[in-house]
């Protein structure tokens, strides 16, 4: 089945099969992972200009689970961590941050991921707490950096000129039911450099007015087919 190419600022299709045959080892050798859209050029908040350095991130998904490959041009001044670091603490370097809204409730997930294969996860919800002019405008998180995904995997490698990531995130670990060919998810893809004193780079697969990156109605949408 071939698929459609993703609109890299507004949604990507989603390969959807019944079962996902993955190796989660930081490779991309899997003929699902050769059909699934690229979603390339993440732009800088506010001037929309492109990434200094190169990402790629390819997303499919079974009845069981979401399923992550990236891929990251080396980015100069940034080091990769020589150290595992504990669940949440990761240390501040070279980073995919994947957000994702699985259902029509409040309920948001982020996800930061390090070329060590060190996680940060999030659950949190926007609250809509200015109406003026009749628009509505997300601006309080309720954050809980305490909330895990028990069943997350995810497999980082260092390749020298570039490092990759694959990432497994069961549907169950975020309250969501698996997905019906049609449907639809919003979902945020963000690299974050912050291993120098200012943010070497901080981009995004949508366009956003600011950094603020996790406000759900600026998000892209995930197409499952």
């Amino acid at each position: 089945m071939a698929y459609s190419v993703c609109d890299y600022r507004m949604q990507t299709t989603v390969p959807l099969v019944e079962k996902a045959d993955i190796t989660m080892d930081g490779l991309d050798n899997e003929p699902l992972w050769a059909v699934a859209p690229r979603v390339t050029r993440l732009v800088n908040a506010g001037t929309y200009s492109p990434e200094g350095a190169d990402t790629q991130v390819r997303i499919a998904a079974d009845a069981e689970a979401l399923y992550l490959f990236a891929e990251f041009a080396r980015i100069k001044s940034s080091s990769i961590p020589t150290e595992v670091a504990p669940r949440d603490k990761m240390p501040p370097t070279d980073t995919l941050e994947f957000f994702i809204k699985p259902t029509d409730d409040d309920r948001q997930y982020q996800f930061m991921v390090d070329a060590k294969g060190n996680v940060t996860d999030i659950s949190f919800t926007w609250r809509l707490v200015d109406t003026k002019v009749g628009e509505g405008i997300w601006n309080r998180a309720v954050r809980n950096v305490r909330w895990n995904a028990e069943n997350l995997v995810v497999k980082s490698r260092d390749l020298g000129d570039r490092w990759t990531l694959e990432m497994k995130l069961p549907w169950s670990d975020i309250g969501a039911k698996p997905p019906k060919a049609g449907g639809t998810m919003r979902a945020n893809i963000c690299r974050g450099d912050y291993s120098g004193v200012m943010h070497n780079q901080t981009t995004s697969w949508t366009l956003q007015k600011s950094a603020i990156f996790s406000m759900w109605p600026d998000w892209g949408t995930l197409v499952f087919a």
